[in-house]
């Protein structure tokens, strides 16, 4: 390929991960893309990355780039209790709604590989191993699932938690820390693309009283903010309460309208 040839499919490339995944790439990773399309390009063939790029986005179907792609540009930077204020709201909320309902129904956006999903139960204690909440986790990478499922963590996962809370929650066997059963026995995992608008595929009817997308904007185009913002709000409860992370600032005007009490994070709608 010429240098023109390049850069058009290298523009093509960053156009499909909007448009399909609506990941925002920093300028101090192009150089990083540049080299992952290369190694695309030599796996599959130019001409079935150029017709991939070049043709309709369809955000419920993974081709073998597709699932390449998800895991090589997936964020997956987490870790245990993070944000524990807001992990004690969450459960004052909860239990707040739990006098009102009989099963409180919360949704976890971009699970990643499961700490803020095993986070919100462990916060939720026995309202969630008793079954009064239920927990789904959404997630497109199947190699993150995979991991959700296993539930097992390296001491990097859990650097912010006390030996005590480790002790309490995993066991620990061959260096690896396991989350106990009863986090694991009511968990719904779902692979979810967020900007899909095809919620009926996903959810059918159900909706949830509670929404959680932390620290996933981060990462997000502006355009994508939004969509993603419109959809997940399309499977809220009226009354329910949508959660962001504490240091995202681009959000949806949707939800800066929406502020719950003095929370800048969380939202009611």
């Amino acid at each position: 390929m010429n240098n023109e040839d390049s850069f058009d499919i290298f523009r093509k490339f960053l156009a499909y991960l909007e448009k399909k995944y609506g990941w925002f790439i920093l300028p101090s990773k192009i150089e990083n893309s540049a080299f992952i399309l290369g190694k695309l390009i030599i796996k599959f063939g130019l001409e079935k990355i150029d017709s991939l790029f070049s043709g309709e986005i369809k955000h419920d179907f993974y081709t073998p780039v597709d699932e390449e792609i998800i895991d090589l540009f997936s964020v997956n930077e987490t870790y245990f209790n993070r944000e524990p204020e807001t992990l004690g709201v969450l459960r004052d909320i909860t239990r707040d709604l739990l006098k009102r309902k009989e099963t409180v129904k919360i949704f976890c956006a971009a699970s990643s590989s499961g700490e803020e999903i095993f986070s919100v139960a462990i916060a939720l204690g026995d309202d969630y191993q008793e079954g009064r909440v239920t927990l789904t986790g959404g997630e497109i990478s199947l190699k993150m699932i995979k991991m959700m499922e296993e539930g097992a963590y390296t001491e990097w996962s859990l650097r912010t938690c006390s030996e005590e809370f480790k002790m309490e929650h995993f066991y620990l066997s061959d260096k690896k820390f396991y989350i106990k059963e009863k986090y694991k026995k009511h968990l719904i995992i779902k692979r979810h693309n967020l900007l899909s608008q095809n919620t009926l595929l996903y959810f059918g009817e159900e909706k949830f009283d509670i929404i959680l997308c932390r620290n996933l904007f981060l990462y997000m185009q502006p355009s994508a903010i939004d969509r993603v913002t419109q959809n997940l709000l399309s499977i809220l409860e009226p009354g329910g309460f949508f959660i962001t992370g504490l240091a995202e600032g681009a959000l949806s005007e949707r939800l800066k309208t929406n502020k719950y009490e003095s929370h800048g994070n969380i939202f009611r709608f």
